[in-house]
């Protein structure tokens, strides 16, 4: 009776993992939905990436609140990726040089004070929905880049380019930031 039932579920084993295919499973390596990639570059030297220091980035939603991007630290860099918004044609986000917090008192978070120059960027794209395979899906690539940097008083930012007009993978920088 033991060996019986062993064989049974040996052969239900059997056919479960044989009903699979090589394609069922989206190998890591496959390229999914790709970021925005920035790359910095010295104002004075238009061919010389130029680190910021203090690099915080956080994106914007409709009201102009403050959305975190999973993954991004202050640092001090000269290229970056952010994330654009696959549900929207356009998605807002902050730039923020010499990021810091000045905590008057540590125990009170209401009473600190941001420090350094952010400059908001809107980027606008026709976003389209591309299959990949079974197993993976569809990706979204960004076609159409516009991007528009909003003036304030103190722009970090000077000047900006687009060297790739379709955000369709991230090992090239698509957007030049000047500063």
């Amino acid at each position: 009776m033991k060996s019986r039932l062993f064989s049974t579920l040996a052969l239900i084993l059997l056919l479960l993992n044989s009903s699979c295919e090589k394609d069922d499973i989206c190998p890591e390596a496959t390229p999914t939905t790709p970021q925005l990639v920035i790359r910095f570059y010295d104002i004075v030297d238009n061919d010389e990436t130029k680190s910021v220091s203090g690099l915080f980035a956080y994106g914007l939603d409709e009201s102009n609140n403050a959305i975190p991007i999973e993954g991004l630290n202050i640092s001090t860099t000269d290229s970056i990726t952010i994330p654009l918004r696959t549900d929207q044609t356009s998605t807002r986000f902050v730039l923020h040089s010499d990021f810091d917090i000045e905590e008057n008192d540590p125990d009170d978070p209401n009473d600190d004070v941001i420090l350094g120059n952010p400059d908001a960027i809107t980027v606008n794209y026709t976003p389209e929905d591309v299959y990949v395979s079974r197993a993976c899906g569809f990706k979204t690539v960004f076609r159409n880049l516009v991007l528009t940097v909003d003036n304030d008083a103190e722009n970090w930012i000077i000047n900006t380019g687009i060297v790739i007009n379709d955000v369709e993978q991230q090992t090239q920088a698509h957007v030049q930031v000047f500063h």
